[in-house]
């Protein structure tokens, strides 16, 4: 148990750089065993004086992080690229005709752009924001949190 304590501290301090593979090579064991056993277990830190949890130690897997952000990276098709360069030339026309925007009918984005396809300068920025997007989306979770809490009640 001390062994656990100690993995689940040093990877909350710095989870990159104390990974699946570097406990796995620690105690030379398979890196699938290792993330089996580190998966399922949180340990508590408590307050001496108050005896409150501050804070759960939980396994932060940070290889497993950047392998789904790689997974979940847009690729640069044409329909995303496409949708790049309305969301620019929309912004251009919006900036270069603001003075007359109501006299001559509507001068706007052409297509609805979410608040940060509205902020992104370059492509780069602008597939980022996508990928944030779809991280930041939790409504999966709150259907699943939602399922567990009905099923917990019932």
């Amino acid at each position: 148990m001390d062994e656990i304590y100690k993995i689940l501290h040093f990877n909350n301090a710095d989870p990159n750089l104390y990974t699946i593979q570097f406990w796995a090579d620690h105690f030379k064991i398979t890196p699938a065993s290792m993330r089996n056993m580190v998966n399922y277990i949180a340990y508590p830190l408590t307050d001496p004086e108050t005896k409150q949890v501050t804070k759960i130690l939980t396994f932060i897997d940070s290889e497993l992080q950047n392998q789904m952000s790689q997974d979940l990276l847009p690729e640069l098709n044409r329909e995303t690229y496409f949708k790049y360069l309305e969301t620019d030339y929309s912004k251009r026309m919006v900036e270069e005709h603001k003075d007359e925007l109501g006299h001559f009918g509507r001068v706007g984005p052409t297509l609805a752009l979410t608040e940060a396809e509205q902020k992104a300068g370059n492509l780069g920025e602008f597939l980022n924001n996508q990928v944030t997007a779809m991280i930041e989306d939790n409504s999966i979770l709150e259907d699943i949190d939602a399922e567990i809490s009905e099923i917990t009640q019932s």
